[in-house]
């Protein structure tokens, strides 16, 4: 939590719109994300109000999808798991509040969630870091044409 908070006021001292902590899988269930942001709320409120989406805080096994419910309207976004449009789906049943899409697990994957997501109003971003070379002119395209939050 403090390093968000640091990082937050770094990013309000230089004038940043927004920030999109990843906790990369690494919350250990979904009590943790609330209290992390419920503190950050509480303490940095302007730092809180920069938060954007919280980028797949924990893995979305099915029963870590099953107790994410308690977290709907906290702006968590799914990551990995989003090249499935039936976890999107789920997802959304449980609160999620959108998805990140990457071409890297498949282009169709990425069409179909991106479908589900806009059909129920979910936010969208488009975002991968290990498209190579040729393979980026895909993944671009699609970031230009999904409209994302």
């Amino acid at each position: 939590m403090q390093r968000l908070i640091d990082i937050g006021s770094i990013g309000l001292e230089e004038g940043a719109a927004y920030l999109a902590p990843d906790f990369n899988c690494t919350a250990p269930n979904p009590d943790y994300v609330l209290g992390v942001l419920d503190r950050v709320e509480a303490q940095q409120p302007d730092v809180y109000a920069m938060i954007l989406y919280v980028e797949q805080p924990f893995a979305t096994t099915s029963e870590q999808m099953r107790s994410t419910s308690a977290i709907g309207g906290r702006k968590l976004y799914m990551d990995e798991s989003a090249h499935d449009w039936t976890f999107v789906r789920a997802g959304r049943r449980l609160g999620w509040n959108g998805v990140a899409l990457k071409t890297c697990k498949t282009m169709t994957g990425a069409l179909l969630s991106l479908a589900w997501a806009r059909a129920t109003a979910m936010g969208i971003m488009v975002q991968d870091l290990t498209n190579p070379m040729l393979a980026q002119i895909a993944h671009f395209q699609l970031a230009a044409h999904a409209r994302t939050s």
